[in-house]
C-alpha cells in the first residue's frame, strides 16, 4: 500500500540534485555572512577610545546597540525568532490579495 518506489526518486533526481546543490550554496554563501557580521560586531562591541568625545560616541552608537542585539538573539529562543516572520507574511499576503 504505501510502498518505496524508486521510479519516483529516478523520474525526479534532477530536481534532488539541483535541490541540494541550491542547499550547499546558501550554506556556504550564509557562513561567510556570518562570518563577516561576526567579526565587524565583535570588533565593534570590543572598540574602545582613549579621548572624551569618542568614548561617548563608541558606548552611545557602537557598542550598546551592538550588546543589545547580541543580547536579543542569543536571548530569544530561535522559533520565537522565526516565528513572527512567518506571521507577518502570511498578514501581508492576505493584504496584497484583497
Amino acid at each position: 500500500m504505501f510502498g518505496f518506489e524508486s521510479s519516483v526518486i529516478a523520474e525526479y533526481w534532477p530536481l534532488f540534485v539541483h535541490g541540494a546543490w541550491t542547499t550547499v550554496q546558501v550554506t556556504i554563501i550564509c557562513v561567510c555572512l556570518g562570518m563577516c557580521l561576526g567579526t565587524l560586531l565583535g570588533m565593534g562591541r570590543l572598540a574602545q577610545a582613549r579621548y572624551n568625545p569618542l568614548k561617548g560616541f563608541l558606548h552611545y552608537c557602537v557598542r550598546w546597540p551592538i550588546t543589545v542585539y547580541v543580547s536579543f538573539f542569543r536571548g530569544t529562543p530561535l522559533f520565537v525568532q522565526i516565528f513572527p516572520q512567518y506571521g507577518c507574511r502570511s498578514v501581508f499576503t492576505r493584504l496584497t490579495a484583497c
